[in-house]
């Protein structure tokens, strides 16, 4: 694949590729809490199947939550392009970690992660040139997301319009992945 050929996937990402949704709670009073809160997340899938994505918490520390974006036995991948929105007043994002996926053969690929307005967060990462797409056998991380508590609640995380990409010139969205999310408590 040319270096030319990753702009779409990231085109996709940044206008309608997919959208990890948050729907969030607060105190009970409906009033916001100050920083500090410890955080956890809770996985829908306990156990991930083939040919799907999930959310799943890789540490915790204080207030700090790393969650894994991890890919369960998806053959031919090339990218990925998704967006978060959160409540900014329950999660805040603080950075994100390459994964160990796209990386394979020692290739370095590309992370575009914008988080510049409060409570989106956009991600599209692909592998450059004319390198050969991964072949996930079991389940590996495609990056790490860290945030961090900052309202006692919970914070349902769901996929929505989810996208994997092949190696294709023109990358398509792979059919048949499943995706899953979670849930952000802080308290």
């Amino acid at each position: 694949m040319p270096i030319s050929s990753w702009r779409p996937i990231v085109g996709t990402a940044l206008g309608a590729g997919v959208a990890l949704a948050v729907a969030c709670g607060s105190a009970s009073d409906g009033s916001a809490v100050a920083p500090g809160i410890q955080a956890t997340f809770l996985a829908d899938r306990s156990s991930p199947e083939s040919a799907s994505v999930s959310l799943v918490q890789a540490a915790t520390a204080g207030d700090l939550v790393t969650v894994h974006a991890s890919v369960t036995d998806v053959a031919g991948l090339y990218g990925a392009g998704f967006y978060l929105t959160v409540d900014p007043a329950i999660v805040a994002f603080v950075r994100y970690a390459p994964g160990d996926v796209l990386e394979t053969g020692g290739h370095s690929p590309v992370y575009l992660v914008d988080a510049s307005q409060p409570g989106l967060i956009v991600v599209s990462t692909t592998r450059l040139g004319a390198v050969p797409a991964v072949d996930v056998t079991g389940t590996r991380t495609l990056l790490s997301l860290t945030f961090r508590g900052i309202g006692v609640g919970a914070c349902h995380v769901t996929f929505h319009g989810a996208a994997l990409y092949g190696d294709q010139l023109q990358p398509q969205p792979m059919p048949g992945i499943r995706w899953y999310g979670g849930e952000f408590v802080g308290g």
